[in-house]
């Protein structure tokens, strides 16, 4: 009767409000990211290597779709990835490939996070982009005794393309202004241009903190990815 009719109104509601959020996330994503940069890299750690780096993000809005089923951003360069608004859920999970999954995926003010796992290996990406400077944090963690353990970490530190490359100042990062309760035993780099990266070794049951912390001129933002499980 009424209950039953009531109840599907309540979940289509929540749908919507799901794909509302989707949608308001992938044009953050987009507006913030959509571009070309380069720049360089660096292995994080003893002796880190630096090389060349570039990254180019592309949209696609497919015609005569929905714009949650049809619009897609695709990543290169670095890294290769290719987000829908679907994909900006906590608990969102995606296979992108025969062994490949992408887990949840967030957009906000400047900020984005992901993670993809292939196999025993989990990778987590957290951006921040302010004006035309965009740093790319990479932090991988492989299974082993039934744990994820620190592998390897890297730094792009990009400039859009045309732009006039911004000047980095020579301080050093002050650490995190508000480092995540569940940040246990963590690496935390202090690095030039006012960075901080912060990384837990070992992510015990899933449950973890990656945090990229950055002053630009008299502005400081840190941006979390928190790990409940290894998707999101």
């Amino acid at each position: 009767g009424s209950g039953e009719g009531s109840g599907e109104g309540s979940e289509a509601r929540r749908a919507e409000a799901l794909r509302s959020n989707d949608l308001w996330q992938f044009a953050q994503f987009s507006s913030s990211f959509v571009g070309e940069f380069e720049g360089r890299a660096e292995a994080l750690g003893a002796n880190g290597a630096k090389r060349g780096s570039r990254l180019s993000v592309t949209r696609a809005d497919a015609s005569g779709e929905t714009p949650h089923a049809g619009w897609t951003a695709l990543v290169s360069g670095d890294r290769s990835l290719e987000l829908r608004p679907g994909d900006f859920r906590g608990d969102a999970e995606r296979r992108l490939r025969e062994d490949e999954v992408l887990g949840g995926t967030a957009a906000n003010a400047g900020a984005f996070t992901t993670a993809t796992r292939l196999a025993d290996r989990l990778v987590c990406d957290v951006w921040l982009r302010r004006a035309d400077k965009l740093l790319a944090l990479q932090v991988a963690y492989r299974l082993a005794d039934d744990a994820w353990r620190f592998d390897a970490a890297g730094l792009a530190r990009l400039d859009a393309v045309g732009a006039e490359p911004r000047q980095e100042s020579p301080d050093l990062g002050a650490g995190l202004y508000d480092p995540h309760p569940h940040l246990a035993d963590p690496v935390v780099l202090t690095l030039p241009d006012r960075l901080t990266c912060a990384f837990p070794k070992i992510l015990r049951d899933g449950l973890g903190v990656v945090s990229l912390d950055w002053t630009v001129d008299t502005v400081r933002t840190q941006v979390d990815r928190v790990f409940h499980q290894w998707g999101g």
